[in-house]
């Protein structure tokens, strides 16, 4: 799995002050770190999808354009936001882990980094209401984790079994075909893919795990939390 933004990255260095308020930049500014964030770790996305890797992506470019455009900047339309990120895999399936923003609210440690406020939440779910297509999938997240890993394997299983038998992967945000040889672009020593089902345990709303398998990418994204 792979989390996002990864902090541990000197642009996820940056990211982190600002989204600890600890500096301050503009909007389009602090999107294109985000973005670039989400961009070094390109490679070893394909490298992991060409090994047979079924990818599990807590808050990929989804989350990004939803908290930009919940700002309401005039120059970053959502179609630009999405511009920006083409080049990059698009996932298979996407879970919106739903809960109220209300009842997040309510979680431990809430309120502790920049977008944590209730008003600016609210308008970012209905920002993920607008970016919703036929590849997303809505889970309750308000249930026991049971609960909800079950939702998740039953969504998640008939789309590792199709990338398994062959499924194309698609690029973000229209699902064209990656250009052809993008298996080539895939650095770094192949990994042995695992084999069964996929596996999935939920770890906290918004995160989902799942085992490898089939090469299929699956994008777990959080209808709050800091991310951008």
């Amino acid at each position: 799995m792979l989390r996002f933004p990864d902090r541990s990255t000197s642009i996820g260095s940056a990211i982190n002050a600002y989204l600890a308020n600890q500096s301050q930049l503009d909007d389009g500014a602090v999107h294109l770190l985000f973005v670039a964030n989400r961009l070094e770790k390109r490679s070893e996305m394909l490298r992991l999808l060409a090994s047979g890797t079924t990818l599990v992506l807590d808050r990929y470019s989804y989350s990004g354009v939803a908290y930009t455009a919940a700002k309401g900047v005039g120059h970053l339309p959502m179609d630009y936001l999405k511009s920006l990120e083409t080049v990059l895999p698009a996932a298979d399936l996407v879970l919106h882990m739903h809960m109220s923003a209300e009842a997040t609210a309510r979680r431990g440690g809430y309120g502790e980094e920049r977008y944590e406020k209730l008003e600016f939440q609210q308008k970012v779910m209905s920002a993920f209401e607008a970016l919703r297509d036929e590849r997303w999938a809505v889970v309750d997240a308000s249930g026991t984790i049971e609960a909800i890993a079950e939702q998740v394997a039953a969504l998640a299983e008939p789309v590792v079994r199709a990338a398994r038998e062959g499924a194309p992967l698609g690029r973000l945000w229209d699902y064209s075909p990656l250009e052809p040889g993008w298996r080539g672009q895939a650095q770094g020593p192949a990994e042995e893919a695992a084999d069964g089902v996929v596996q999935v345990a939920l770890q906290r709303p918004g995160v989902a795990k799942a085992g490898a398998d089939g090469g299929a990418a699956v994008a777990a994204g959080a209808a709050v939390g800091a991310s951008s």
